[in-house]
């Protein structure tokens, strides 16, 4: 839908756009092809290049696609329209190109830095690459811009999820093969991030389930149960039933040696 708003010049080649939305929407992918080849033979439009190689793509026309798709990469008109940029990321993402699609989202945001579904469609890069340094600062961008406690609960979950890679080994075989003072400076910068992750956490009221299971989260990797308790108490009226309550304090009482108290 987001894409229709992208209108050209001309009725005549807003009706064609149109036809190769419904081409595409019914399943016709080759006569969405020709109805961009048409639209492409007046004009360079960039949205219509990257319907074009979507429909190449569903036609089975895998390598065609990709040229298609990759012109666009270069062009920051391409690469900063979000309709256009959503259009080729499905191409790269079907591909399988996670490289290729982190590329065009990078050029885009780089374009256009003030667009947040562009730099949400990068942070979903990141993610899918497992690059939670580089998501958590998206992410963080994102809150300043916007100022909403989602993009600040998405800064602390990147936090979480460094801290995660960073934790100590389980089998005996890692845990062996693990240098005594590389596992050190792990611990040091896991540390690092989960009071990163507390003082950012600090900068929002918890107003909502998510948030509340990503600090109680935050505080038991940090093995700050007595703070997680004093939470709960006070926000858990946003778990949604007191079995989930009854069993998110009986968690916490066992992690502070008061296992009989629960």
């Amino acid at each position: 839908q987001q894409a229709r708003r992208y209108y050209m010049s001309g009725s005549a080649a807003n009706q064609r756009l149109q036809a190769i939305y419904e081409s595409l929407d019914s399943g016709n992918n080759k006569q969405a092809v020709k109805h961009c080849n048409a639209l492409l033979a007046k004009a360079d439009y960039p949205l219509v290049k990257a319907l074009k190689a979507l429909g190449l793509q569903r036609c089975g026309r895998f390598d065609e696609a990709l040229s298609v798709a990759r012109e666009l990469v270069s062009s920051p008109v391409a690469c900063s329209h979000e309709a256009t940029l959503s259009t080729v990321l499905m191409v790269f993402r079907r591909a399988g190109l996670a490289s290729e699609a982190t590329a065009i989202c990078e050029r885009g945001h780089e374009a256009k830095p003030q667009s947040e579904e562009i730099a949400v469609e990068l942070l979903r890069c990141h993610l899918q690459a497992a690059a939670y340094g580089p998501a958590q600062l998206l992410a963080l961008r994102l809150y300043k811009a916007s100022g909403r406690a989602s993009h600040l609960s998405w800064a602390v979950a990147m936090a979480l999820l460094q801290a995660d890679s960073l934790a100590p080994p389980t089998h005996a075989a890692a845990t062996a093969a693990c240098d005594e003072a590389a596992a050190a400076a792990n611990e040091a910068q896991r540390q690092k991030l989960l009071r990163l992750a507390t003082a950012m956490m600090a900068r929002a009221e918890v107003s909502t389930e998510g948030e509340l299971q990503l600090r109680l989260a935050a505080h038991r990797r940090a093995g700050a149960s007595e703070e997680a308790l004093a939470l709960l108490d006070a926000k858990g009226g946003l778990l949604p039933t007191a079995a989930e309550r009854g069993r998110a304090r009986a968690s916490l009482l066992e992690a502070t040696g008061r296992a009989a108290v629960a």
